[in-house]
């Protein structure tokens, strides 16, 4: 993402391609220097198991935070329920 740390993901999250998900948070996260951005605006879709690799991986930065910009409603729905105070995300709503 020009001038930013971050990643910018389209598509769907779901059992093809958590794969690939869980290998480009795990990138972000080495990378992670306070602010780490995660862009969504053009996914579909987010199952459970990768809205979890994006808490995990949130909850495991050193320091800062992630901003996860545009998120899918589903993802918003599976944070609130089951990590309604992390404070290592920021969410950008659509």
């Amino acid at each position: 993402m020009p001038g930013r740390s971050g990643i910018r993901v389209g598509g769907e999250v779901s059992e093809l391609t958590r794969r690939p998900w869980e290998d480009a948070l795990s990138r972000l996260a080495r990378q992670h220097t306070g602010v780490t951005y995660v862009e969504l605006a053009d996914v579909a879709f987010v199952d459970v198991a990768g809205a979890t690799a994006l808490a995990v991986t949130a909850m495991g930065l050193p320091e800062g935070r992630m901003v996860v910009e545009h998120p899918p409603p589903q993802l918003l729905r599976v944070l609130d329920m089951f990590w309604p105070e992390l404070p290592q995300i920021e969410v950008v709503r659509r």
